[in-house]
């Protein structure tokens, strides 16, 4: 029977060596949406007992290029005996940075199902739509400035040239418009090719090098002294699973700030939590560090049930959440007409240097004659 099956391949072109993929050469998922579909394997893998080895070995093949690549490092840690969340510390991007914490917190807290429930079921999903949108304005940017550059260049090169000797030919000169735009292409636009190669290189290293982007993450997140939205509602939701699971606030206050990913942010927990050591309201202390507003606090300070205090949290993180979509909607909607609008006014000096030279050369002729 296999004998007949490989003959049949053979007669119908396929080759018995070659791996068949459910991914295109060309991905058309996002990263998140990868990260997300190892964090179902996880779950069906902790919840099943099932080895995750052959489970993500088998993601890998399934996958293409950068992840892949980030998938195979994982299974090699798991292949040598690594926990899964230590193997998942070691390879950065493999889950989300609020996956791989949550995760952290409810291995500490002893409530990885809820956890699981949590991230794949109860949670607004942040891919989709958005990250197609977000995905093709950078396509279509990265596409607009190549082209450009490369146009501009070769204006500069070798068209700028042949029209400034027209210009002293004709004795225009350094008169006119057409001049000044010449010299401008030739000057500010010939010039930006080594500038523009440059951040082409930070850029990519920025895409394809975890580090790189998290350094700079984390000089961004220096510059603002303001927590983001998005973080604070992180912690409010992973403290509401906690509360659920029936600790203690002071716990999981704990846990968030030995485990949480970015320096500053549990510098403040870590500060919140001491205070609530001493005697202090937990939800006081993390409004005295700006990790929860005023209200939030004075709302959960008057709230006894660990019913009631689980749903206001997710209340409070809905809302943080929703004004953190609104004001990516609106981003997203202004960076198109902006992208195009920049580029419509550099191809419009270009253009507007080559009609107006046009425009010179024929009036200089027509004097001439």
């Amino acid at each position: 029977m296999r004998n007949k099956w490989f003959l049949s391949s053979r007669r119908s072109g396929l080759r018995a060596s070659s791996v068949w993929m459910a991914s295109p050469w060309w991905p058309s998922d996002s990263l998140q949406i990868k990260q997300k579909g190892l964090l179902r394997l996880l779950a069906v893998s902790h919840r099943q007992g099932i080895d995750p080895y052959r489970l993500i070995y088998n993601l890998a093949l399934e996958n293409r290029g950068r992840y892949r690549r980030i998938l195979n490092r994982f299974v090699r840690q798991i292949q040598i005996g690594t926990p899964v969340l230590e193997a998942l510390e070691q390879v950065p991007d493999a889950i989300d940075d609020y996956d791989l914490l949550a995760l952290q917190i409810g291995a500490g807290t002893d409530s990885m199902d809820k956890i699981y429930t949590e991230l794949l079921e109860n949670r607004e999903s942040r891919y989709g739509t958005e990250q197609n949108i977000k995905r093709n304005l950078n396509v279509y940017f990265a596409l607009l400035a190549v082209i450009f550059m490369l146009m501009t260049n070769f204006i500069a090169v070798f068209v700028t040239p042949i029209l400034q000797q027209i210009h002293e030919e004709f004795g225009i000169g350094g008169r006119g418009i057409s001049a000044n735009l010449i010299s401008i292409v030739s000057n500010w636009f010939g010039a930006s090719l080594p500038y523009s190669i440059f951040l082409f290189l930070l850029i990519a290293a920025y895409i394809w090098s975890s580090n790189v982007r998290r350094a700079s993450q984390r000089i961004l997140a220096f510059l603002n002294p303001r927590l983001p939205s998005e973080a604070r509602s992180q912690i409010l939701r992973l403290m509401a699973v906690g509360i659920e699971t029936k600790h203690s606030t002071n716990e999981v206050l704990s846990a968030l700030a030995v485990k949480h990913p970015s320096p500053r942010i549990r510098h403040r927990l870590k500060l919140a939590d001491a205070q609530s050591d001493n005697a202090r309201i937990p939800w006081q202390a993390l409004s005295d560090n700006g990790i929860i507003s005023r209200d939030q606090a004075s709302a959960l300070i008057q709230v006894d049930q660990s019913d009631a205090v689980t749903w206001c949290l997710r209340e409070f993180a809905h809302e943080q959440t929703n004004q953190v979509n609104s004001r990516k909607n609106i981003r997203t909607r202004l960076v198109h007409p902006v992208i195009t609008s920049v580029f419509a006014v550099l191809v419009l000096i270009v253009a507007s240097a080559m009609i107006s030279f046009l425009t010179e050369m024929v009036q200089a002729l027509a004097n001439v004659v």
